[in-house]
Order: C-alpha cells, then sequence, then structure tokens
C-alpha cells in the first residue's frame, strides 16, 4: 500500500504538495498537480481512511445502542437517524446490546 511520501518521491514535489492535491488545493501548478496525480495512478493509491480520520480528529460516525435491532421503535428510530446522518455526510454505526447494559 502506498502512502503520501511515496507519491511525492514517484512525483518528484514535496509531501505538502501531494496534500494540497489530494484536498483539491488550488494553489497547485498544473505540471505538478499532473504529476502527482500520475503518480497516484502508478501507485494505485487508495487513502487509508484511519489515518485521514486520526489526522482530522474526527471520523464522521454517528453511534447508536439499542437494544433489539428487529423491534419496531428501534428499527424506526434506526432509520430516521440514518437518513439523517445521509444527509450530514455521516456514517451510522448500530449496536445491538441484546439488553446486556455492560455494552
Amino acid at each position: 500500500m502506498s502512502n503520501i511520501t511515496e507519491i511525492a518521491k514517484r512525483a518528484k514535489v514535496s509531501r505538502t504538495t501531494v496534500s494540497r492535491v489530494l484536498n483539491n488545493h488550488p494553489y497547485v501548478k498544473k505540471e505538478k498537480r499532473e504529476s502527482v496525480l500520475r503518480a497516484i495512478e502508478e501507485l494505485d493509491y487508495v487513502p487509508n481512511m484511519s489515518a485521514i480520520n486520526l489526522s482530522k480528529g474526527k471520523t464522521n460516525v454517528f453511534g447508536v445502542i439499542v437494544p433489539q435491532i428487529n423491534h419496531s421503535f428501534f428499527s424506526n428510530l434506526i432509520e430516521g437517524i440514518g437518513k439523517e446522518c445521509n444527509k450530514h455526510n455521516y456514517s451510522l454505526l448500530v449496536l445491538q446490546s441484546n439488553y446486556d447494559k455492560k455494552k
């Protein structure tokens, strides 16, 4: 798995330039942007979401714990929360506790 350091070496630019290209920063020269994008393609770069979330300090994941998923009240609740999460570009993580207070 490649990372931005490898991309920077391949494109002969700084890690900052790679980061700017990945984040669609407007102040990157066309030639450098193309070089970075070419390196990304050549290295089959896939962003590491864990690393991105760690650097941003947030995950955009909303967690819900319910006792039962198949209960009509809780399934409707999860559905409503899920719709709101989608509107605001959040992911929804649901844990069924089965009434276990430890969970």
